[in-house]
């Protein structure tokens, strides 16, 4: 299976985006908008790359801006594949406190 976020943008619409900083808002647009054409299996470091990005640039996402975009990514995943994409994520979260 292949992302394909251009086919429903209704994210965009989501009230909890209203007071996300502009800059931010972008960011997301670009990091939804990559997600294009990645395979589930993809996903999970194309995210982690795309946070790496924007703290480089001095952008920082807090926890719900990071859930907003997890779910934004993963809204086209198969419930199995979804499964297997937040079960990845606690592994990588519990790997990060560690560090």
């Amino acid at each position: 299976m292949v992302i394909t976020m251009s086919d429903n943008n209704s994210w965009m619409n989501d009230p909890a985006l209203q007071n996300i900083d502009p800059i931010k808002l972008q960011m997301l647009s670009n990091i939804a908008n990559g997600a294009n054409g990645k395979t589930p299996n993809e996903l999970l470091p194309f995210f982690l790359s795309s946070m790496r990005q924007a703290n480089d640039q001095g952008i920082t996402f807090s926890s719900p801006e990071k859930d907003l975009l997890l779910n934004i990514l993963m809204q086209k995943l198969s419930p199995a594949e979804r499964q297997k994409a937040e079960t990845i994520l606690k592994m990588a979260a519990s790997f990060q406190k560690k560090e």
